[in-house]
Order: C-alpha cells, then sequence, then structure tokens
C-alpha cells in the first residue's frame, strides 16, 4: 500500500515511456522543418509581381521566373543571378544583379544619357587610341595610367592575319577578340570601335559602293560585327574622312552612315553612331570644306562627331587651334550631337615643324587637354598609342624597308632607329615628360 502512494506521488515515466516520447518528439519536429522547406521553397519559385517584363529583378531567378532570368542567343544561354556578368548579360539593363557589381555605381561614363559634362571625371572623358597591331606594346602602359576608354579599328579588310573577311562569306573575328580581350585585361571597361567600309573582294575602294551587291555585302559583314559584339556600344562609320579611308562625296557618306545606323541600330538599340573622324585640315580642301554641312542636310542619323588635330602644331599654336577646330565645326550642328576629338603633341623635331623638348610637348599636351575640358567635349582621344612608332614605306602593298617617317608624338620612347630620336641617351621604353604629366591629369 505504501509503495503504490509513492507512485502516485510521483508520476515519473519509466525507461521505455521516455523512449517513446523522445521518438515522438523528433518526428513532429522532422514533419515541421519538411512543411518549412516545402513553404520555403513553393514561394521562391512562384512567379513574382514583375515577371514578364523582360528584366531580371533582384526579387527574380531562373526558377521563379525564367522568361527574364534565362537569357537566351541563338545556341547560348546564360543564367541571370550567377554573381557572372557573361558577354549575353553585358547590357546593364538585362542582368543588372550580376553585370552593375563591376561597375562602380558613382562612377558616370561619356555614354552614359544621365551624365553632364560638369560630373565627368579628366578618366573619363579620356581615351586611348591606336590600332589593333603590335598592341601589346601599349597595353602595360594603359594599365599604369589607369585608362578606362579606348578607340580601335574593326577591319573588314586590311593587313594578313587583322581583316575579318578574307573570304566571301566566312568572317574571322578571332583577331579583333584577341586585342579587346588584351584591352579589357589592361583596365579598359568601353571601347568604340572604328569601321573601314572597303574590300577588294567585292572591289569596294575608298569606301564608296557603286552596286548593290556591295551594298549587301557591307550589310552582311556589318550585321555580323555587331551581333558578335554585344558589349560594343560605339560604332564609327570610317576611321578618318581622308581620301584614302573616303573618297567619295558628302551625299556618298550620308547614304553610307544612314545605311549603317539602321543596321547597327536594329541590332543594338542603345549604341552611339559616331560620324567618320573629321580632320581639320579637311576646311582647307575647297570641294570639303562643307562636308558635315552637307552631310547634315541629307541625314541626321548619328550622334557625335569626332575631330583630329594631330602633331602637326607647336605648343605656340596648338590650343589655339584646337580651339578654333571644335568652334568650326560645332557651328555646323543641330541638336545635341556629342563631340569626341582626337590630338595628341610631340618632342623633339619632326621634318617640317618646330623643334619641341619633351617639357614642350608635356606643356602642349596638357594644355589642349584643359581646352577640350573647358570647351565641352564628350570623349578627349589622344593620337597614335602611346609606344613610340615608325612606319615604312609601303610599295604595291609590300614593306619597302625604308622609313617613312618617325612617330614623335609618344609618350614612351622606342630607340629602334637611333637616329631619328633626337636624343642620344635615347633608353627604349624610358618615359617622357609628358606621360607624366598625363598620369597627374588623369587622376584629377
Amino acid at each position: 500500500m505504501t509503495k503504490n502512494m509513492e507512485n502516485l506521488n510521483n508520476p515519473g515515466l519509466t525507461g521505455k515511456n521516455r523512449i517513446y516520447l523522445v521518438v515522438a518528439i523528433a518526428i513532429l519536429i522532422i514533419i515541421a522543418i519538411a512543411i518549412g522547406i516545402f513553404w520555403t521553397t513553393s514561394s521562391q519559385n512562384k512567379p513574382t509581381a514583375n515577371c514578364g517584363d523582360n528584366v531580371c529583378q533582384l526579387n527574380e531567378n531562373v526558377r521563379t521566373c525564367p522568361r527574364d532570368c534565362l537569357i537566351k542567343n541563338n545556341n547560348q544561354q546564360s543564367l541571370c543571378g550567377d554573381g557572372i556578368c557573361s558577354i549575353l548579360e553585358t547590357n546593364s539593363d538585362t542582368c543588372s544583379q550580376d553585370c552593375d557589381q563591376d561597375k562602380p555605381k558613382e562612377k558616370i561614363t561619356p555614354d552614359d544619357p544621365q551624365a553632364t559634362k560638369n560630373q565627368l571625371t579628366n578618366n573619363q572623358l579620356f581615351a586611348w587610341a591606336g590600332g589593333t597591331i603590335d598592341l601589346s606594346n601599349d597595353t602595360k602602359y594603359i594599365s599604369d595610367l589607369g585608362i578606362v576608354n579606348a578607340d580601335t579599328n574593326a577591319l573588314w579588310d586590311g593587313p594578313k592575319g587583322s581583316a575579318i573577311e578574307t573570304e566571301k562569306g566566312r568572317y574571322d573575328f578571332s583577331y579583333l577578340d584577341v586585342a579587346i580581350k588584351e584591352l579589357k585585361n589592361a583596365g579598359i571597361n568601353n571601347t568604340c570601335l572604328a569601321i573601314n567600309p572597303s574590300n577588294k573582294l567585292y572591289d569596294i575602294q575608298h569606301g564608296v559602293m557603286t552596286n548593290s551587291s556591295q551594298w549587301q555585302a557591307y550589310n552582311n559583314f556589318l550585321e555580323a560585327l555587331i551581333a558578335h559584339y554585344p558589349s560594343v556600344n560605339c560604332w564609327q562609320i570610317v576611321r578618318e574622312l581622308n581620301e584614302e579611308k573616303f573618297s567619295g562625296t558628302p551625299e556618298r557618306y550620308a547614304e553610307l552612315i544612314s545605311f549603317s545606323s539602321k543596321i547597327i541600330r536594329k541590332i543594338n538599340p542603345q549604341a552611339i553612331i559616331v560620324f567618320g573622324a573629321l580632320p581639320y585640315e579637311l576646311r582647307e580642301q575647297t570641294h570639303r570644306e562643307n562636308f558635315l554641312k552637307d552631310v547634315l542636310a541629307k541625314t541626321n542619323d548619328f550622334d557625335a562627331i569626332d575631330i583630329h588635330l594631330h602633331q602637326g602644331l607647336s605648343k605656340e599654336t596648338g590650343v589655339k587651334m584646337v580651339e578654333e577646330a571644335v568652334n568650326y565645326y560645332k557651328a555646323q550642328l543641330t541638336g545635341s550631337k556629342k563631340i569626341f576629338f582626337e590630338t595628341s603633341s610631340y618632342s623633339g623635331q619632326p621634318k617640317g615643324y618646330l623643334e619641341q623638348t619633351e617639357q614642350d610637348q608635356a606643356d602642349d599636351l596638357i594644355a589642349r587637354l584643359n581646352k577640350l575640358k573647358e570647351l565641352g567635349v564628350d570623349r578627349i582621344n589622344l593620337e597614335g598609342g602611346l609606344y613610340q612608332r615608325f612606319y615604312f614605306l609601303f610599295v604595291g602593298g609590300k614593306p619597302t624597308g625604308h622609313l617613312e617617317y618617325f612617330e614623335h608624338n609618344a609618350l614612351v620612347w622606342n630607340c629602334a632607329i637611333d637616329d631619328e630620336t633626337d636624343d642620344n641617351n635615347c633608353i627604349s621604353g624610358n618615359k617622357k615628360k609628358s606621360y607624366y604629366a598625363l598620369k597627374t591629369w588623369l587622376t584629377e
């Protein structure tokens, strides 16, 4: 009787009952976790309110909204939200959560319609300009200077290995792919490509097309080029409007730029179309004095003009002529066209020019850059690259081995031909005073 009373006063569990209770609690916990996982997964996979707007929002992923976040182009596809900005996602409007991470939010580029000229830093205004041949000579200096913009060429036809179409209908972008990758690795974020519409396969010389088959060949090439480089948002129609690159009339060029713009905008509606570079010397050619004005009478289908005023002016006249050139062409523009300007200065004494020291070159270059910024241009290109180059005379398309001219406007010495350096103590790779002056200017 006493033992039974003790059991009633201490209602504990036996060992077996405790085991049953623990097992029951564990089962309840597992069921609760499973319900939670199911609920979370269902919520994540539920389409968002914005699904179908063609933008992969931050609250969307490939499971909740595959129509927005699974990006396709022909046989390629990319997953928006995986943290990798692929070539299919390079337009930040398509996948900002992947591609905006590489772009500082406070940084405004010259191509940004929200930007005002006063908000742009010197480095955002500045661009390296040069060819794709021997590009590796410049890339380490591009990186050291912190340059982020570049202008180079997309050669439909050209020197062996660099041309895109050397067999009809077959496009080889490998050479240009390597060049653009080199520039990107050096720190370039924005590249503008100049198209030179000449190709001996179709008997198109100096950029002038005269029959429908030539226009169709150019159309096919241009479509393939723009589609291959979806991240390039700046295209120039003819690098420079001199007699060699384009020998046609203003009316012919109006037809060319209008035709090109329609193709480019069809594939990349956000692209900036740049008018072929206007060497300031055009004003001295009677038949081309009003070239820009005459083109504008036919078409307005471009976004920016490009003006070239290179080394053939000393520090005594350089800044004055830069201002005159900008005002000369600006007066002919209508609407809100951008103005790009390419210039340089020199040291030594090129044939026919005044002799200048390294300090003269540095002073002249910085004075030109400051004047261009003051005038409100949208992009300033440094002509000729950074590493000194030599040009050899070609006859019949073949090099003769004879020096044609030595380019004095580079910022880094190349002493391969000593008698052209104007410096008995020249050491290849040594940076001129203009190099250090530019480096300081780019950080201001």
